[in-house]
Order: C-alpha cells, then structure tokens, then sequence
C-alpha cells in the first residue's frame, strides 16, 4: 500500500531541522563572539608593543643563525657518521637542519620564558587572562596581579635556565669552529654572528608565543563564523520550507497542528530579518488556552479566536475545535493579552499566559460578552 504523503509530518521534520540548526548555529556564533571580544582586548592590553615587527625580526636574526651556522652544523653532522651508519657516503643537503631547528625551537622556547620573566606587556596580558579567562570576569585584580607575578618568578627561574642551555649549545658549536678556522678570517666571523645572531633571535622573540596564541584563537574565530553562517543557511531554507508545508496542507485540506518546534520555525520566518546574526536567536514561545462557550454552557466549535497583545501586535488567529478550545500562542517579552476577539466580539483582559480562559459568547445579538475566571 502507498504510503500517503503528510505534511504534518514533513513540516514537523523541516522544523526540527531548522530548531538544530538554529542551535547548532547559537553555539558557534556565541563562540565567535567570545573569540573576537578576547583578540580585541588582547589588541589593547599589547597596543604599546610591537609583536609583529619583533617576530619579524626575530624570524629574520633566526634565518640568519642558520645560514651563518650552516657550515659548522655540517661539519658536526659530518663527524659524528650518523649517516655512513645508513651507508650514505655524502651528507644531503638538509642534513645542517639536524641542529638548526631543535636549536632554533629552544631559542623561541627561551624567548618565551623571557617575555613572561621580564616584559611588562605580557605580564598584563596575563592579568587579563586571569581575570577574564580563568576567572570569568569575577575576580579582584590585586588577586590576579598576585598570581602572575608568582608565575613570574617561576618564568625567570626557567629562563635563566634554558638561556644558559642554549647559549652553552650554540657557544660550544661557534669555539669549536673557531678552534678549527682560527686562519680563515671569515670561518670566525660567522662562528661569532651564528652566536650573536642567536642571542638576538631570544631577546626580539619574546612575541611570539603570544602571536602563536592569537593566530590560534583568531584561526577559532573564523572556523565558528563560518560554521555559524552555514547552520544559517540550513536554518533559513528549512524555516521557509515549513511555512511552505502549512500553507500547502492548509490549502490541501490537512491543516499542520501548531506544535513548539513549528511554533519556532515559523514565528523565525515572520519576525526575524534573514541577513542578521539574530536570526537564530531562541524563540521564547507563550501560549494560553481560550474556551468558548454559550450562555446554556455549550462549547462554540469553529470560532475564530484572536488575541491583542500590549504592543498592538496580534498573536496567531485560530478556531475553536469541537469542544470550543483553542490555543493561543505569541513570542516576545509580554505575558499577557489585552483582549481576546471571539468572531468579532472583543473580550477585555487581562488575559494571562499558562492559563485557561473561559469565555462566554452571548447568544442573543447585540448582548455585551463576559469573560469567566482563568485557571
């Protein structure tokens, strides 16, 4: 047997899309907005700096250890037979980056702890993120100030350390140079630059931890955007096919009951502008039940229902079902009704969200209707 195609349930389906979507899209929006507030602050606690210039330099001073150093780590590599071990006769060209880049790694190490020992920028960098990172806004800054300087102190235990490390390393592979080229006038000069270069390579990188943490978080930033904008699509297109579905089961003859995730779909559809980020704002949904009776008691079936709201907005327009209810339902910030219009015939409120609300509809023409109590 042919299953028969039902709108209901295909506009329940589209708007559940829509409803996940839009969540899905909340959450990588709200994101990038946290993201983008923390590059912002970040770019005014270091606007006094120049991190990218010093990483620049920094990059560049290390570049120049490597070419200056090229020879000796050659060298180096040359005695030590690590690769006669694999049977290669001749070194490849590469084989110099065996000790340039664990050096030059340790050098940009050192010039991290450097920064957090003794730079005045990063250590307010990290009194913001200890206040607004780790703490969430809810803490005392002489608390925080406190924490990073204990941190401090520990940064230039480390520092100290690991500069005294790498500078014996590059120190020790310049003097055997040396040692080897004390006639060759050039052979000496790049032995003492490779050392020079590399000290200056730790005192102009201390930035680049924090660019590297910035690079980071603004590479988040942009990966949320355009997942944000994606769910975006995904919800507009699903919203506007379940407003589509209703009007065609309407016209169809298969009305599609008001459930909360079509309530959703279609009140985005109406109210939200479609090119704004607050399109997939949450949907706060309110409802009351209207219970249309005669004078003798008996239910009103078919009764269009309306109501007004204190903004002058109405909610959606309904009609009674065989035992004279129905339900209103409105989205904003009102709570209440100000009169519920029953086939024409204007109930006065107020008339409460949750609540059941009993109305009487005259019979004789002409006769003022009453409003029963609300449960």
């Amino acid at each position: 047997m042919e299953n028969k195609f039902s709108y209901q349930e295909a506009a329940a389906q589209k708007a559940g899309e829509a409803n996940r979507a839009a969540l899905e899209g909340r959450k990588h929006r709200d994101r990038h907005r946290e993201d983008k507030a923390v590059l912002d602050a970040w770019a005014g606690v270091m606007s006094n700096a120049h991190p990218v210039t010093a990483t620049v330099i920094a990059v560049i001073l290390a570049l120049l250890n490597m070419v200056a150093a090229w020879e000796m780590n050659r060298d180096l590599i040359d005695q030590s037979g690590i690769f006669n071990s694999f049977g290669l006769e001749k070194l490849p060209l590469w084989a110099p980056l065996i000790i340039a880049l664990p050096l030059e790694a340790l050098a940009f190490w050192v010039a991290s702890w450097l920064g957090k020992a003794y730079n005045d920028e990063i250590f307010e960098l990290g009194v913001w993120n200890r206040i607004h990172l780790t703490y969430k806004g809810d803490y005392h800054r002489p608390l925080a100030v406190e924490e990073v300087q204990k941190s401090r102190s520990r940064a230039r235990f480390w520092f100290w350390l690991l500069l005294v490390l790498v500078l014996t390393v590059q120190g020790s592979i310049s003097w055997h140079r040396i040692q080897i080229l004390e006639d060759n006038e050039v052979g000496v000069i790049l032995a003492v630059l490779a050392f020079v270069f590399l000290l200056g390579e730790i005192v102009a990188g201390v930035y680049a931890d924090y660019l590297l943490k910035r690079w980071r978080r603004t590479r988040s930033c942009k990966k949320d955007w355009t997942a944000f904008r994606r769910q975006m699509v995904v919800c507009v297109n699903a919203d506007r096919m379940t407003v589509e579905l209703i009007v065609k089961g309407r016209e169809k003859g298969e009305p599609v009951p008001m459930s909360g995730e079509i309530k959703r779909a279609v009140y985005r559809h109406k109210l939200r502008a479609q090119d704004e980020e607050s399109y997939l704002d949450e949907i706060s949904i309110k409802q009351a039940t209207v219970e249309v009776r005669t004078d003798n008691e008996a239910p009103v079936s078919n009764a269009h229902v309306v109501g007004l709201l204190p903004d002058g907005t109405w909610t959606n327009a309904g009609y009674t079902d065989g035992r004279g209810s129905s339900i209103l339902h409105w989205h904003g910030v009102h709570d209440v009704m100000h009169r519920i219009k029953v086939n024409g015939f204007e109930f006065l409120g107020p008339f409460g969200k949750d609540m059941v609300h009993r109305l009487r509809l005259p019979l004789p023409p002409g006769k003022q209707p009453l409003a029963l109590t609300g449960s």
